[in-house]
């Protein structure tokens, strides 16, 4: 019936950790606007559609500031010196990128070579193109799981995170 769930579609949450092996490979294969793609889904913990709607305009001096996607709560990533000069060479070179080819400055903070901004399925053609038997959503957990204290999910510490508390966002 219409609007009721089929119990053949319930499948069961991934459990797939990408090992830093694996990652470094991918990195390797990888240019150098998909290294700054992947090292910050690792840095943030972020899901991929909140990443890439990522905007300049997010950017504050303690942090990125967001509303997820899915959940609607706002919250701050604060900088470490590693997502700081990450973010900040992203937005140089989208620029440098959208200059040279004569498009627009793009609004968001990653953006493809060509300089204007990543879509879902360009991410998901890189993937593939890879050829790693991950996906990129396989990131979030692994940044969760390897927490350094600026990487824990939803968690505002890290006791929180190893707790499994919930925590509201700081802003």
């Amino acid at each position: 019936t219409y609007g009721l769930l089929d119990p053949e579609l319930n499948t069961k949450p991934r459990t797939r950790y990408v090992t830093t092996e694996e990652l470094q490979a991918a990195f390797t294969k990888a240019r150098p606007e998909v290294q700054e793609l992947l090292y910050a889904a690792l840095l943030t913990g972020l899901r991929q559609a909140d990443l890439l709607a990522l905007r300049v305009s997010d950017l504050r001096p303690d942090g990125i500031y967001l509303v997820e996607s899915k959940t609607g709560r706002a919250r701050i990533i604060s900088w470490s010196p590693e997502l700081h000069r990450l973010v900040e060479g992203a937005v140089e070179r989208s620029r440098e990128a959208a200059e040279r080819l004569g498009h627009p400055i793009p609004a968001t903070v990653f953006a493809g070579r060509s300089g204007l901004p990543w879509t879902l399925w360009a991410v998901q053609s890189v993937m593939r193109r890879l050829n790693v038997d991950w996906h990129f959503h396989d990131l979030r957990a692994k940044a969760a799981t390897d927490a350094d204290h600026h990487v824990l999910g939803r968690h505002s510490t890290l006791g929180t995170y190893l707790r499994g508390e919930r925590t509201k966002p700081t802003i």
